[in-house]
């Protein structure tokens, strides 16, 4: 699926899943999360780099570029990017990308060479990128997030991709999963997912062993375990093995049962819930739930972008 903006067409695929009434909780769900200063809030009442990418995310995804101002405002007064993790630049990279596509941003466009030496900051000794410039070791989940970015804002990757995919086969585990650490017994389904979807954009291979390992952690309830240790399956980790299995053209293994799961998450309120045990939705996990179940919809074989979908479905271009 050759798509800059992969995850988010991906997730537009449950558009045609939820009702008018749902959609529209949801949209004032996300709002009721928005902060005075145009960044969006989790659970700690502030505004954040990584909770404003998922609040945009989903309004984009609801209502196109039907963006409040204010957010505008939030990522343009964002400085310092320096001081910024790979996971909190990634998220600024990617909103501001996001709110470029709908011409609301500076009209200064984003120079690609200031986004290539903020990314280049992060690679790793070992091969890969890291998630602190200031620890060495690649990791499988930071080469993806790096990965992403440059595949979603149209920039070359700092790094030779041989040298992901040489990160990546080191921390293969015994069972055929990955870990972020070597000769681990087995991984955890993030990380395989990320291993598995850079194994594939990158060199065009599919990891069977790693595809069985992660097809086999769907809990008879739908959702997926983060791990064999796993006590109960989470709606990331259900987002993030459904919409890896839908890239290689997996996705029809995972048993319908997940819509159920999904659903079963969704408040009054219109958010989602990360699990059965917590009982605070937040827009991350609104946002995978959206995810989970596009991801689910998405036909391999006719290989769709969301936008695809829905039109064929409503006959509306959502765009």
């Amino acid at each position: 699926m050759d798509n800059p903006l992969q995850i988010i067409n991906m997730a537009k695929n449950a558009l045609y899943f939820l009702t008018p009434a749902s959609r529209e909780d949801i949209i004032e769900f996300t709002l009721n999360h928005q902060m005075p200063d145009g960044g969006f809030a989790g659970r700690s009442g502030q505004s954040d780099i990584y909770y404003t990418f998922f609040g945009v995310q989903l309004l984009f995804i609801l209502q196109g570029s039907n963006i409040p101002a204010l957010t505008f405002e939030y990522i343009s007064s964002i400085k310092n990017l320096e001081q910024l993790d790979i996971i909190h630049l990634t998220c600024f990279l990617r909103t501001r990308h996001i709110l470029d596509r709908i011409k609301k941003a500076p009209q200064r466009p984003w120079p690609t060479h200031q986004t290539d030496s903020l990314l280049k900051r992060f690679i790793s000794g070992n091969g890969g990128f890291c998630i602190d410039k200031n620890s060495a070791p690649g990791s499988i989940y930071a080469s993806y997030l790096a990965h992403l970015t440059c595949k979603e804002c149209n920039i070359e990757l700092p790094l030779d991709p041989e040298k992901i995919i040489g990160c990546i086969d080191r921390y293969r585990s015994q069972d055929g999963s990955y870990a972020e650490v070597e000769n681990m017994e087995t991984g955890t389904l993030s990380v395989t997912c990320a291993a598995v979807i850079l194994q594939y954009e990158i060199a065009g291979i599919i990891d069977d062993t790693a595809v069985a390992w992660i097809i086999e952690r769907q809990a008879e309830t739908g959702g997926f375990f983060a791990s064999k240790n796993a006590f109960l399956p989470d709606l990331v980790s259900t987002a993030a093995a459904v919409f890896c299995l839908a890239i290689v053209g997996q996705n029809r293994s995972v048993n319908q049962t997940i819509l159920d799961f999904v659903e079963s998450l969704m408040q009054e309120n219109g958010g989602f819930c990360g699990n059965r045990h917590d009982g605070t939705p937040d827009i991350e996990y609104t946002f995978y739930a959206l995810l989970a179940i596009g991801s689910f919809m998405f036909n391999p074989g006719q290989r769709k972008t969301g936008d695809q979908f829905i039109e064929e479905k409503t006959g509306v271009n959502i765009t």
